[in-house]
């Protein structure tokens, strides 16, 4: 984003009453609005009082600079009777209105959930209004945070299960969630003294659950901003796939880009507005991009997801748009799949390309390996290389090791890099490409082709071409000694070595072998590429057998011999 200058009373305006005056705004028009962003749960629970009372927080905070009991103007007092009419007609926060895509800040809303113990119980509140305060203090403008405690129907699901996000199925339904962008549960246990809390992201619009960021203290004092630490590392932007290149390459728009600013000094001593690189909203060039296709029906409902397995997107360039009122940044990225051209295809309104951003943790992934047929038989003994993206064919993979008897393999963070590129070898062929940002998940797995035959051909091949070299060798050696006794005119010597030489393997009788052993193999696998590599490796022998050993050597040597002793004969 290209700066500007702006004036010292401006900028006291910015910090002072942006906010307040925006989210004022959005109250005053959604009490005209029919839906609205809920943040209590007063449709569902039981308890009402309980859950209300957290509900008018996360409103007021933000619009308040996350200061409670700050100065009364008038602003705020519009606000507070904003909020009180809201309670009364089915106690939600209005919808914003729409903007454009890179100026549409994130409504965020984080919940806690803590296992009660009374120490927690003591700072819940003292928590929620951090996370508020800094939340607005590291970027008011990119996103707008709500928080409050977990109802009580997910808090437990998210204790007990918040690593396990199969057993989490239908929280993107509750009626909290329903304007809301992205969920950001914080899960705090205390145990033996310290406190260990576990962050993760649950992206609403593509349903996806970030990676977990794990983290732990002992010292009240400093866990808010843990707590607020990892809530910036588990969130994960979003953008939007606009094309795809005819180089396979794609073309994306951030959101919430443009309205991610702040306020600095120039060297000129002017203030001027600049990106906030800082912000966990922006994006950054080693940021990794996870795609997701979401489908919609007629009525605009969500019909189908599908996050693209294997895949990533790396950026390439990011560069300012040279169009009037478009976003100031295009991102260039680069695709790396398992799949061929995983986002080409037809366009449809119905079908939105969407990318979540990635941002590695520091854990690994177990990567197992199975066949690709009915049994899915464990593969073990496979080899697990790895790769950066933009890396030269010069440059050496990084070996991993070998699968073991599950066909397991565990994949470790990289030092420098978030995505790995993971080649699945067997022999001297690679079977497989897996991009994989470990961490990610906590396991996956892949079918690979159960290569057995492969491999066993491969073990044939070689015991024909120790074969060949052999009886090439030992052909050589008694063509020069025949013809050693040819001109020494040692004919019975000659005709000795010729009869051993007769007794060598013929070519023909090596090549009918082959032609044997290709057809058993053949006829015990079905994959077409094991059959063709079968052809192709034994297609090669015939021609290295064919080149190396003339099948007219041997009459040759039977004709010289016999001119030999007709010579000697007539000169007799």
């Amino acid at each position: 984003m290209k700066s500007s200058k702006i004036n010292p009373m401006a900028l006291n305006i910015v910090f002072t009453l942006s906010a307040k005056l925006t989210i004022g705004c959005w109250l005053l028009v959604g009490l005209f609005c029919t839906a609205g962003f809920a943040v209590t749960p007063l449709a569902l629970q039981d308890e009402t009082a309980t859950a209300a009372e957290p509900a008018a927080e996360p409103a007021a905070e933000p619009a308040a600079g996350g200061e409670p009991g700050g100065e009364a103007d008038s602003t705020s007092e519009v606000l507070v009777g904003v909020i009180s009419q809201a309670e009364e007609v089915e106690g939600v926060v209005p919808e914003i209105v729409l903007r454009s895509w890179e100026l549409h800040p994130y409504k965020v809303l984080v919940w806690i959930c803590q296992s009660g113990s009374p120490r927690l119980n003591a700072i819940e509140d003292s928590l929620e209004h951090e996370i508020l305060r800094q939340a607005e203090l590291i970027d008011p403008s990119g996103w707008l945070v709500y928080v409050q405690s977990a109802p009580p129907l997910w808090r437990n699901k998210l204790l007990r299960s918040i690593d396990k996000p199969d057993e989490l199925k239908g929280i993107e339904n509750a009626p909290q969630l329903k304007n809301a962008d992205k969920l950001m549960v914080v899960c705090l246990e205390d145990q033996e003294g310290q406190i260990n809390f576990q962050v993760r992201e649950f992206d609403i619009q593509t349903q996806q659950w970030g990676a977990m960021v794990n983290r732990n203290t002992a010292q009240i004092t400093s866990m808010h901003q843990n707590v607020f630490q990892a809530i910036t590392k588990a969130f994960m932007p979003i953008a939007r796939v606009d094309r795809v290149t005819e180089d396979g390459g794609v073309i994306m728009r951030a959101r919430a880009v443009d309205a991610c600013v702040k306020a600095a000094q120039g060297n000129d001593g002017e203030w001027v507005l600049e990106s906030n690189s800082n912000s966990p909203v922006w994006i950054r060039p080693d940021d990794r991009f996870l795609p997701v296709i979401r489908r919609v029906d007629r009525k605009g409902n969500l019909a189908k997801l599908e996050a693209v397995d294997f895949t990533f997107l790396t950026i390439d360039k990011k560069e300012e748009s040279a169009e009037q009122n478009e976003s100031s940044y295009i991102l260039n990225c680069s695709i790396h799949s398992y799949h061929r051209a995983p986002l080409s295809g037809r366009t449809s309104r119905r079908a939105q390309k969407l990318a979540l951003v990635i941002r590695p943790p520091e854990t690994s992934t177990e990567l197992k390996l199975v066949s690709r047929d009915d049994d899915q038989k464990a593969l073990a003994g496979y080899e697990i290389w790895s790769r950066r993206p933009g890396m030269t064919r010069d440059e050496k993979s990084e070996y991993l090791g070998n699968t073991d008897w599950r066909g397991i393999l565990e994949i470790p963070p990289h030092a420098t890099d978030g995505l790995r590129l993971i080649y699945v070898k067997r022999g001297n062929r690679a079977l497989k490409k897996l991009p994989i940002i470990p961490g990610l998940y906590s396991h996956l797995k892949s079918t690979v082709p159960n290569d057995e035959t492969r491999l066993y051909a491969q073990g044939i091949i070689s015991g024909f071409q120790n074969e060949i070299l052999n009886l090439v060798a030992q052909r050589q050696v008694y063509e020069v000694e025949i013809d050693a006794a040819l001109e020494n005119k040692d004919y019975d010597q000659a005709s000795e070595l010729l009869q051993k030489y007769a007794a060598l393997t013929s070519p023909q009788d090596v090549k009918a072998r082959m032609a044997d052993e290709e057809i058993r193999l053949k006829a015990q696998t079905v994959d077409q590429r094991e059959l063709g590599s079968i052809s192709g490796m034994f297609g090669i022998l015939r021609e290295a057998l064919s080149a190396r050993i003339g099948e007219s050597t041997e009459s040759d040597l039977r004709k010289r011999l016999q001119t030999a002793k007709q010579l000697e004969a007539a000169s007799q």
